[in-house]
């Protein structure tokens, strides 16, 4: 039952997330499209997790593999980070002319989408590997 409220609870935040456009501002922000990575692999281990609470099956190694994809998901978050900084400082600084202020502001821009990259990216795999984890919990708990 903790599960499926929680589950629940996901999948509301993502509508939630839809509506409000949080959702189109990832995806115009992330170059890199890992947060929706990110957001996919969540999502089948949460829906993964719930089939196991039912089945009841292979649930020790189920709850090994979890904890990896659970690590993953962060990995590839700080891959992210990792990529955006990479995009903020090689198409930031490359043609900029202290002297020229439009030059500047062209600079900055694209700095602000390697930095939205790189924080978007970790924001999602953070979340993500935290809410997978409190679900493994869940069946951790049923499973004892």
């Amino acid at each position: 039952m903790k599960w499926w409220i929680t589950f629940m609870m996901i999948c509301f935040g993502l509508v939630l997330a839809v509506v409000t456009g949080l959702i189109s501002t990832v995806n115009e922000a992330d170059m890199t499209k890992l947060s929706f990575l990110i957001l996919g692999i969540f999502m089948y281990f949460s829906i993964r997790v719930g089939m196991k609470l039912r089945s009841r099956e292979n649930i020790a190694a189920f709850l090994a593999r979890g904890k990896f994809v659970a690590s993953v998901l962060e990995r590839i978050g700080i891959i992210g980070t990792v990529l955006g900084f990479i995009i903020m400082l090689s198409v930031s600084f490359g043609s900029v002319e202290v002297a020229n202020t439009a030059s500047l502001r062209c600079a900055l821009q694209h700095m602000g989408v390697g930095m939205s990259t790189a924080l978007y990216t970790t924001a999602t795999g953070l979340i993500c590997s935290v809410l997978l984890r409190l679900q493994l919990r869940f069946l951790e708990e049923d499973h004892v």
